[in-house]
């Protein structure tokens, strides 16, 4: 049960648009429009179409089980040696692809433990939705990965929406995920997670 705890929470905080540790100017931001969908050009500073690298990313993760007496569990998460990639199209759906460290302290009641790992040939597809100047509903596995030869990528299925802006000069997208919960039953126990994050990814 503790283990198996532990896989989802560290996939949950990586299926979610991930955060980053230094925050753009704000004064050099500006919200994406909300056409992106239709547009091809990928000379327009304001366009998401194209392929991003991935820069920083980090997560903040609470989660409990529906299991009397089983403590909450707390986890941040950061990544490094970053060689991913996401490309959005204009029909609609992204893919990604390239590998990265993760590491992840985990606390749970008095003891906390600390944990890097190397997650390597990331191949992941869905479909993506801009719902607003700022807003994007994302479908699919933002990672497709598996943790110890558990294949966790049934669990990305309900839509992600996060907030995202573009810099002036179009070169850096910036992802942030304000605290949303996610419920998932496995079975028969039920897992709530909190998750808070943000990305950040320069053009290619």
């Amino acid at each position: 049960m503790k283990k198996a705890s532990l896989l989802l929470l560290i996939f949950i905080s990586l299926t979610a648009f991930t955060c980053e540790n230094e925050a753009l100017d704000p004064e050099t931001e500006e919200t994406a429009n909300a056409n992106n969908n239709n547009n091809n050009n990928t000379d327009d500073p304001t366009s998401i179409i194209g392929t991003w690298q991935a820069v920083s990313f980090s997560a903040n993760a609470e989660i409990s089980v529906d299991v009397a007496g089983l403590p909450t569990t707390m986890m941040q998460s950061s990544g490094s040696n970053l060689n991913y990639t996401v490309t959005f199209n204009s029909d609609n759906t992204f893919a990604t692809e390239g590998s990265y460290d993760v590491t992840s302290t985990v606390s749970v009641a008095d003891i906390t433990q600390t944990n890097t790992s190397s997650v390597t040939d990331v191949m992941g597809d869905g479909t993506y939705e801009i719902t607003s100047n700022n807003t994007m509903t994302i479908s699919g596995a933002f990672y497709d990965l598996q943790v110890d030869g558990i294949d966790t990528d049934a669990l990305a299925t309900s839509p992600q929406e996060a907030q995202f802006t573009i810099s002036a000069d179009g070169q850096t997208l910036t992802f942030q995920q304000d605290p949303q919960t996610i419920t998932s039953v496995s079975q028969g126990i039920e897992t709530t997670s909190v998750v808070s994050s943000n990305s950040v990814f320069t053009r290619q």
